[in-house]
C-alpha cells in the first residue's frame, strides 16, 4: 500500500536457469500530507523445461508476463481512508498441461505435439476501497471492484507430431462486484459480517 510519510523506491532483478529472468520496480510518492501514490511494474520470462521434440521448442514456462499497478491512498481523517487501485496484465504463457505418449517409456520432460500450446491473457482490474473506523475494535469497509479480461488457450488435440487438429478456448469476461463488511477486532474475538454482490 502507499505510504504517506516518505518517498521510496526499490528494484529487483532475478536470473535463473531455463532462461528465466524477472525485473521489478516500485516507486512510492507522497503527494500531499494525506495522499500518496505507489507505482509498480514487473516483467518476467522463462523458457520452461519440457522439450518439444517435434518443433524443437519448449512447451511450458511463462514466456512473457508484464504487470503494471497503481495505488492511490487518501486519508481524509484518522478514521476515514480511501484506496484506489488499478492493474494491467499482459501475458503469453504456456499451457499447464500436455499429452504424454504411452506407446513407450514415458518421459515427463518431452512433448511430441505439432502445435506449441499457449495461453494468452490481457486484462484490467480496478477497485475502490473505503474504510471507516468507528472505534478501536469496529471498522466498516466498502469494496467496489471490476475486472475486464480476454484470454485464449491453444492445445494440440492429440499431442503427437501427426496433424490431428487443435483445441482453442477463447474467453472474454467483465465482472463488477460490491462488498460491504463490518469487522470486529477485539482481544479475544475477531469477526466479519457483510454482503457481497457479483455480476
Amino acid at each position: 500500500d502507499p505510504k504517506l510519510d516518505a518517498f521510496d523506491a526499490a528494484s529487483r532483478l532475478e536470473i535463473a536457469n531455463f532462461g528465466t529472468h524477472s525485473v521489478e520496480g516500485m516507486i512510492n510518492i507522497p503527494i500531499t500530507s494525506n495522499t500518496a501514490l505507489r507505482l509498480t511494474a514487473e516483467q518476467s520470462r522463462t523458457d520452461g523445461f519440457i522439450d518439444n521434440v517435434t518443433l524443437g521448442t519448449d512447451d511450458d514456462g511463462r514466456r512473457e508476463f508484464t504487470t503494471f499497478r497503481a495505488k492511490r491512498l487518501t486519508e481524509f481523517s484518522d478514521r476515514f481512508r480511501a484506496t484506489t487501485s488499478l492493474q494491467y496484465v499482459d501475458g503469453d504463457t504456456a499451457s499447464q498441461s500436455y499429452i504424454a505418449q504411452l506407446d513407450g517409456p514415458i518421459d515427463t520432460y518431452e512433448s511430441s505435439a505439432d502445435i506449441r500450446p499457449s495461453y494468452t491473457l490481457e486484462g484490467f482490474t480496478g477497485s475502490l476501497n473505503l474504510e471507516y473506523d468507528f472505534s478501536e475494535t469496529w471498522k466498516l469497509q466498502s469494496i467496489t471492484a471490476f475486472s475486464d479480461a480476454e484470454s485464449d488457450r491453444l492445445l494440440d488435440s492429440d499431442g503427437t507430431e501427426r496433424d490431428g487438429g487443435f483445441s482453442l478456448f477463447p474467453n472474454s469476461q467483465f465482472n463488477i462486484s460490491q462488498e460491504l463488511r463490518a469487522a470486529y477486532d477485539g482481544e479475544r474475538l475477531q469477526g466479519v459480517i457483510g454482503s457481497y454482490y457479483l455480476d
